[in-house]
């Protein structure tokens, strides 16, 4: 089984600033495009953890908190 913050550790930096643009978008429409990233995401995550019932919602916050992650890192802030 893979954990959702391992699954999201794979992502490369680009990735990240998709899915980061996809979100905002879907918080301010309210609909997440069926070729999103962010949702091809949730769907392999999905199978690899043979989780189906994981929420998309869950995605977000996953997604944000590498993001962050990341950018403490760079910022010398050893996380």
């Amino acid at each position: 089984m893979i954990y959702l913050e391992k699954f999201i550790e794979q992502f490369t930096d680009e990735e990240l600033e998709k899915c980061f643009i996809e979100i905002y978008e879907w918080r301010k429409v309210g609909v997440l495009p069926t070729d999103a990233l962010t949702r091809k995401a949730w769907n392999d995550y999905k199978k690899q953890s043979q989780n189906e019932s994981f929420p998309i919602h869950a995605m977000p916050e996953a997604i944000f908190f590498e993001i962050c992650k990341r950018k403490y890192r760079e910022d010398g802030i050893n996380v």
